[in-house]
């Protein structure tokens, strides 16, 4: 009897904290409603919190002249992915600067691909099907953990990543 109170007891506390979480995404989805009642602009953006898998990631990296110069590192990424057969699903630009800069900007030109990625005469540093990706894209001041953190849930649902033109 005591171990069945028990486990009663640890799944109410457990559905408790379900509930809580819930009226939490609750209120601030009611914020959020409320906010594009008084401004339509803010319908200009949408957020979306998920999880994925680890990607194999094919990359280049280089301190660039100007932002613009990241077309050439996609036009060496798709050299390599001609030269090797690879099917690249998602293309990104990943910049690493803290803040705007005019030049000398710190970028990476990439593409996910379920297939093998063969070294090509460049150095490997490591297994990259291996590594961990976090993509990191800048928001609007009023997108804050505060106000969206609590409404964060796996999704199930998939989309195809467009195709690249290259």
């Amino acid at each position: 009897m005591v171990q069945i109170r028990k486990m009663l007891e640890m799944k109410r506390d457990e559905v408790g904290l379900r509930v809580v979480a819930e009226q939490r995404c609750l209120a601030l989805l009611q914020t959020r409603l409320e906010q594009v009642e008084r401004d339509d602009s803010l319908l200009a953006y949408e957020v979306t919190l998920k999880r994925v898998d680890a990607q194999r990631v094919a990359s280049v990296r280089e301190v660039l002249p100007r932002y613009s110069d990241v077309g050439r590192l996609f036009g060496e990424l798709g050299a390599y992915r001609q030269r090797h057969g690879i099917v690249a699903t998602a293309w990104t630009a990943v910049w690493y600067d803290p803040e705007h800069r005019e030049n000398g900007v710190d970028g990476e030109a990439t593409f996910t691909t379920e297939d093998r990625l063969p070294e090509d005469g460049e150095e490997v540093l490591g297994d990259k099907s291996a590594w961990k990706w976090t993509l990191m894209i800048l928001q609007p001041e009023w997108v804050t953990e505060e106000r969206f953190g609590g409404c964060s849930t796996p999704s199930d649902r998939r989309r195809p990543y467009p195709r690249s033109p290259g």
